[in-house]
């Protein structure tokens, strides 16, 4: 069957016959395409480059004729059929044509064309099969030559008339000394009566069946062949026999060994057996003894062991020995002999009879010892794990004993095996001791430790997390590790992030843990096996609540420098501030001590300036705490960016709407809020910023502009946030001004400007874990960008705004040691409705809330004899009802801790607007209904 399509060579120099062949060849079949060349010379070229199915060839051709052409192609090698055509009907050409190689010879007859191509397409087949024959020829012949089996044929007699290689290379022989030779001349005596009696079967024309038999090389050696003789007959008369025979030596030997391995197989088992039941080492000696003798006739044993120790002996199980011969194997000297023996030899060393001489080497005390007790023959087999020395086993016989080398087999398997368990005895009672070392180092450990599993139980925690968790460990073992830490947001419950199931790696986080009393370094990593299958988590918690207070200290320390720093630019800003109220104050009592009658007008701007100027001090102090970030009072919630975006638009509205207005100054503030998720904060101080932000961005455009407030949500580091972004087109700012934005008492603004706004802001956006940055040129407008963690969805949003509580009349405790304060706060609360108290001490006022009933307590922290915590204390413990607000200068720096533990309820920073102070009251009593 040929293949399309196939590529047709034609050698034709006249260009009207080409044209006809073509033509022929293209209504035969398309798939047969031509390629022509003019000569010989440019045929050969072709053919060195291209493969071609035929050649059709003229033979009468320029420059050389088709019969030369034909020579050269099969010199050179090319494997194509060639078919000759020409004009001339010489018979001598066509004989010649096809000595040299051609397929075929074709005179150009009128009708030649017409069978031409079913000439190719014959000739084609039949060269595909010559080549398929030759190629069939040759790998059955590499096959039989190559092969490592007997191949060979005889006469009906036996007598060899062919063999291949394989003869050769397996007996020996040469092919010249065994043709014409018997073959049964190779075969020892059984297997010569084995062949008989098959060829004489073979005659008799019985089927051939495969046979064994034992050929002799011509070294003598014995070799086993698995023979299959095939009849070979001519004219239905036997003339000879086929063999071919696969050496099964190997075969049989294994067959010999795998009888001999069975019965060591039943020997082990029953070993295995028992030595499988226990991992005391006294146990596996004093069984495997016994066995040992039972199956080997010995009728004493003991097993010595080294210890890991010291490396001296020690008998670890005996059988048959009387006492006093297991004391002189303890012998130091006899062990040390013995030892020594075992050693050198690496070996077993047998003795089969202490009656006839013995090599220096055995160990003379040994075979002293043996020689007194009555024993006549002993063994000794070491036991090596690994390569290393464990010991042996002693076995004696009271009669002589051959211990042939099955039996010594046997021991030394036995052995093996008793190796291994004593290996595992040991590693058993390591692992035992490092179990409980470890589980010892564990508990004793001052981390934090907890291990879950793939369903976030915990497996194991050691006792310093129990003790803190006050439970014993066993308690909360197979729990959820939700159940335990109240808190599915906690490190500790931490294991379905992406990153927590890379191998290898380690996740840290800062956590404060109210549970555990503390803030910890909490590591956690994934474990998996050695197959590499995930089936825990590791959490290690470090304490750092020390260190964590140690730096905040440093921090605090550096802060009080700043500020020692800071004092000179403070000290200007507050004389202006002392200035204006000390001059109107100082006007006013003029006026009075003239008797000039006050103009109710200017007493209220007056009074109105004293009290601006007062608030504008108290923004200073409050921007000097806001950047040194100590206010740890006040309690994020869930606040509406949107919101405070609008109700900081609100604040600024004033100066952005009527001030620059007035100016003939336009500013054109457009707000595009997308539904962000709320976020964690305080919501005072967040608007506090964005007003900083828009004033800034107003200054910065004196001739009016636009100011652009975008917020979306975004991810950083696989974490959502909100992003703000607050752009102006105002005269931007150089890289230097950039540099310093963030610095405090750095202003762009001249004498008007604090310096304040900025760093302050960049405090409250770091203390609301988040980020600011700038992003400026001259010329080019500016844009602050703030990027504020989204908050949980479960807690609660709050607003900015407060609703008034109905008035009542309440009994209201002031404590303060400063008299205009106490002062002022009692007249306040008077003027609006409640009833109020003062004490200048702590003490008085403990004396007054002892005597009265009140429902509200105003107290300083810093007072005479007792601090504000002693008086909260007092309070609470006798009527834990009553609400109690502490007051402090200090700033709102106080610990958190602390205020619960005292019971305090609200703290508030001095100075105090009179909003505040009635907010707070609305505030603490709405809180207690």
């Amino acid at each position: 069957m040929i293949c399309y399509p196939i590529k047709i060579l034609v050698v034709e120099d006249n260009v009207d016959q080409l044209l006809l062949t073509e033509r022929a060849f293209k209504r035969f079949n398309t798939e047969m395409q031509v390629v022509s060349v003019k000569d010989g010379r440019d045929c050969l070229d072709r053919l060195s480059y291209e493969d071609f199915s035929i050649v059709i060839l003229d033979y009468s051709l320029p420059r050389m004729d088709g019969m030369e052409v034909i020579k050269r192609i099969k010199e050179n090698g090319f494997d194509v059929p060639v078919i000759m055509v020409t004009g001339q009907g010489d018979e001598q050409i066509a004989v010649k044509a096809l000595k040299n190689g051609a397929y075929d010879y074709i005179v150009k007859s009128q009708s030649y064309l017409k069978s031409l191509p079913n000439i190719v397409e014959k000739t084609i087949e039949k060269h595909d099969l010559q080549i398929k024959l030759r190629v069939s020829e040759e790998k059955y012949k590499r096959l039989a030559e190559n092969a490592n089996d007997l191949i060979f044929t005889t006469d009906n007699q036996g007598n060899f008339t062919f063999l291949t290689n394989g003869v050769v290379k397996l007996l020996g022989f040469s092919a010249e000394e065994l043709l014409g030779e018997n073959f049964k001349i190779l075969l020892d005596l059984r297997s010569q009566k084995i062949a008989e009696v098959e060829l004489l079967g073979e005659l008799r024309g019985e089927p051939t069946k495969l046979i064994e038999l034992d050929f002799v090389t011509k070294n003598g050696e014995s070799k086993s062949f698995e023979l299959s003789l095939t009849t070979l007959l001519h004219g239905g008369r036997v003339i000879g026999f086929e063999a071919i025979g696969r050496d099964v030596t190997q075969r049989k030997l294994l067959e010999r060994e795998i009888l001999q391995k069975n019965k060591e197989l039943t020997t082990l088992l029953s070993v295995t057996s028992t030595l499988a039941h226990s991992l005391n080492i006294e146990e596996i000696s004093n069984a495997s003894l016994q066995k040992i003798c039972e199956f080997t006739g010995l009728s004493c044993g003991a097993i010595y062991t080294l210890r890991f120790t010291d490396a001296t002996s020690q008998l670890s199980g005996s059988y048959n020995l009387p006492p006093h011969f297991v004391e002189s194997l303890n012998d130091k000297g006899l062990w040390n002999d013995t030892l020594g023996s075992l050693l050198r030899f690496k070996k077993p060393i047998v003795n089969r009879s202490l009656q006839k001489s013995l090599s220096p080497d055995f160990p003379s005390l040994l075979i002293a010892l043996c020689q007194k007790e009555g024993i006549q023959s002993f063994v000794i087999l070491p036991l090596f794990f690994k390569d290393k020395f464990l010991g042996f086993v002693f076995g004696g016989s009271l009669t002589q004993n051959d211990f042939s080398s099955q039996e010594i087999e046997i021991l030394i398997s036995i052995c093996n095996q008793i190796t291994v368990a004593i290996a595992n005895a040991r590693l058993f009672n390591a692992i035992k001791e490092a179990k409980t070392e470890w589980e010892t180092t564990f508990d004793t450990m001052s981390e934090l430790i907890c291990m879950h599993d793939l369903n976030g139980r915990i497996i194991r925690i050691n006792r310093t997390m129990a003790r803190r968790l006050k439970v014993e460990p066993r308690e909360i073992v197979n729990k959820r590790a939700v159940e335990i830490f109240k808190d599915e947001r906690s490190p500790w419950c931490h294991h379905q992030k992406p990153e927590m199931y890379e191998q290898n790696k380690i996740i840290s986080v800062e956590f404060e843990d109210k549970l555990l009393g503390g803030t910890f370094d909490i590591a956690t990593t994934p474990i998996y096996s050695s197959d590499g299958q995930l089936f825990a988590w590791l959490y290690v918690g470090k304490d750092i609540t020390e260190q964590r207070q140690l730096q905040n200290q440093i921090v605090q320390i550096e802060r009080l420098k700043a500020l020692g720093e800071m004092a000179s630019g403070v000290a200007h800003d507050f004389n202006n501030v002392l200035a204006g109220i000390l001059g109107k104050t100082q006007l006013m009592l003029n006026n009075l001590e003239k008797g000039v009658a006050p103009d109710p007008e200017l007493l209220k701007q007056n009074l109105k300036t004293i009290e601006m100027t007062t608030i504008q001090g108290s923004h200073k102090v409050k921007r000097i705490q806001d950047f040194t970030r100590i206010r740890t009072d006040q309690k994020f919630t869930n606040v509406d960016v949107n919101e405070i975006i609008t109700y900081a638009i609100n604040v600024i509205k004033p100066v952005w709407k009527d001030q620059c207005e007035a100016k003939g100054i336009k500013i054109d503030i457009r707000f595009h809020p997308e539904l962000v998720s709320p976020i964690s904060g305080i919501s005072r101080e967040l608007a506090e910023v964005i007003v900083n932000i828009l004033t800034n961005s107003i200054d910065a455009m004196p001739d009016g502009g636009t100011i652009s407030i975008e917020t979306r949500p975004v991810q950083v580091d696989r974490t959502d946030y909100v992003e703000i972004r607050v752009s102006d087109t105002g005269v931007g700012m150089s890289s230097e001004v950039k540099r310093k934005i963030f610095e405090p008492f750095f202003s762009t603004k001249g004498p008007k400007g604090t310096g304040l706004g900025m760093s302050a802001a960049y405090g409250v956006i770091l203390r609301h874990h988040g980020n600011i940055t700038i992003e400026s040129e001259l010329g080019k407008g500016t844009t602050c960008l703030l990027q504020l963690p989204a908050a949980r969805k479960s807690e609660r949003t709050t607003r900015l705004r407060t609703s008034p509580m109905d008035k009542q009349r309440l009994r209201i405790l002031v404590i303060d040691d400063e008299d205009v304060i106490r002062d002022f706060l009692a007249e306040m609360f008077v003027s609006s409705g409640y009833e109020a108290d003062v004490a200048a001490s702590g003490l008085e006022g403990i004396t007054l809330f002892e005597k009265n009933n009140y429902d509200l307590v105003f107290s300083d922290l810093g007072l005479p004899e007792m601090s504000g915590w002693d008086v909260a204390k007092a309070i609470k413990a006798k009527r834990p009802d009553v609400p109690i607000v502490l007051l402090s200068g200090w700033g709102i720096q106080l610990d958190d801790a602390r205020i619960q533990e005292c019971g305090i309820d609200l703290v508030l920073s001095k100075p105090c607007q009179m909003e505040d102070l009635l907010n707070a009251v609305e505030e603490v009593l709405r809180h207690h209904k």
